[in-house]
C-alpha cells in the first residue's frame, strides 16, 4: 500500500492559518513543521504573541501531521487540546514542530513542541486528540 499524501491545501485553504501566515515547512510520516514570523496580528496589548497564535500553530501543525497518515477520503478534526505556555514570546520566528504519539482508528493524538527566538527556545508545548472523520463533499 502507498504512503498517504499530505493535504497541500492544509494550510492553503484554511483562513485563519492564511491570516496569520502560518506556513509548512515539512510535511509527513506522521510529522510536520510549521512557523510563522511574528508580526503585528499576533501581538497581544503587551507586544508579546498571543496566546491564541501560539495555540492555532501548535493545534494546525498537529492537524498536518496527523493527518499525513490518513487514507483520501479521511480528515481529521481536533476534539481537545492542552497547551502549556512556557514563557513569554516574542519572536522573531515562531515554529511547531509535532509528532503523532498515537494513530487509531478513530482518535490521533499528536504533541506539538513550539520554539522562537535566538537562539531556539522551547516557549510551549501542546498535546492535541484529533478525530478521524469522512471528508466532506467539497462544495462548489
Amino acid at each position: 500500500m502507498d504512503a498517504p499524501t499530505p493535504d497541500p491545501d492544509l494550510f492553503a485553504k484554511a483562513g485563519l492559518i492564511r491570516l496569520l501566515g502560518i506556513q509548512p515547512q515539512q510535511v509527513g510520516d506522521g510529522r510536520a513543521i510549521a512557523s510563522f514570523e511574528v508580526g503585528e496580528p499576533h501581538t497581544q496589548h503587551h507586544g508579546f504573541v498571543h496566546a491564541g497564535a501560539v495555540a492555532t500553530l501548535a493545534d494546525h501543525t498537529a492537524g498536518a501531521a496527523a493527518n499525513a497518515l490518513l487514507p483520501p477520503g479521511k480528515a481529521v478534526l481536533t476534539v481537545e487540546f492542552k497547551v502549556n505556555l512556557l514563557k513569554p514570546v516574542t519572536g522573531p520566528r515562531v515554529t511547531a514542530e509535532a509528532e503523532v504519539l498515537r494513530a487509531g482508528r478513530q482518535l490521533h493524538v499528536v504533541e506539538s513542541r513550539v520554539y522562537a527566538g535566538d537562539p531556539r527556545v522551547l516557549v510551549a508545548v501542546a498535546l492535541v486528540t484529533l478525530s478521524v472523520v469522512d471528508t466532506p463533499a467539497v462544495r462548489q
